[in-house]
């Protein structure tokens, strides 16, 4: 995706309701819009934390006064969980805990609002996380009915740390195999959109080691990347792996790239 695009749906993209027009305007499917806004939306949230944090108090004390959690995050322009967080933090009370067993919180407003935070809440929310998490188990699933339709022997990175590898990648290739003129000694299955922020994050914590360890990979964005980022001596992909793919695993991939929070 080139820069222009992409700054353009990071600017327009504001919440879900963004995805459907977003996606037919710029003719990509919708779940590419919804890792754009969730990279913005993580990257608002790593900027203002600590200043949310710091009004903890306050928050406790308007919360006291009758203003609900959603409320407080719309003033706040907070995500609704990470207000219930820091409202429970200043409590002295156990997020997990309280998380865990809303029925047995004596409470009946806390709960009810916590409940109703979590509910509507589509990037915090522990529904949240599991569904990034399932995104990412998708994407791995498609990797590995690929190799094994291309007949492409492969190690998977719990069966890397059985052997106590210590940096591991998604998928370790014990044959070396060549694409896209490059030799591919590991795979590595990012369930995200590639920006160049994230991009060099992972540089410096993963890639760089898979290749001290391994040699050269390849890095798949399956929701896309933006123009420019590059890894020397590496393969970056989107979901374009192949030039044809097995039906099952085509339709594997129309599900992972129009998956988007919709509850």
């Amino acid at each position: 995706m080139d820069k222009t695009e992409f700054n353009e749906i990071h600017r327009s993209v504001t919440n879900a309701s963004d995805f459907e027009k977003l996606a037919l305007d710029y003719c990509q499917p919708v779940g590419v819009i919804a890792s754009i806004l969730h990279q913005k939306i993580i990257d608002y949230v790593k900027k203002k934390y600590y200043i949310i944090q710091n009004k903890s108090s306050l928050l406790l004390k308007k919360w006291k006064r009758g203003s609900s959690i959603i409320q407080l995050s719309e003033e706040f322009k907070f995500p609704p969980t990470l207000i219930a967080t820091t409202l429970l933090k200043e409590m002295g009370m156990s997020k997990k805990y309280v998380f865990n067993h809303l029925d047995e919180i004596e409470d009946n407003r806390l709960a009810s609002e916590i409940k109703e935070a979590l509910e509507t809440d589509l990037y915090f929310s522990p529904e949240a996380h599991s569904f990034q998490a399932r995104k990412g188990i998708l994407g791995e699933m498609i990797v590995a009915k690929w190799l094994e339709y291309r007949n492409i022997e492969y190690l998977t990175e719990e069966e890397l740390r059985q052997q106590s590898a210590e940096k591991t990648p998604d998928f370790f290739l014990p044959d070396p195999v060549e694409i896209r003129g490059q030799q591919v000694n590991w795979i590595e299955s990012k369930a995200v959109f590639g920006n160049e922020t994230d991009h060099q994050t992972y540089i410096k914590k993963q890639f760089f080691h898979y290749e001290e360890l391994y040699g050269s990979g390849m890095v798949i964005y399956w929701y896309g990347y933006v123009d420019g980022i590059s890894l020397e001596g590496h393969v970056i992909s989107d979901y374009r792996i192949d030039d044809e793919f097995d039906p099952d695993i085509l339709r594997d991939i129309v599900d992972l790239l129009n998956l988007a929070p919709d509850w």
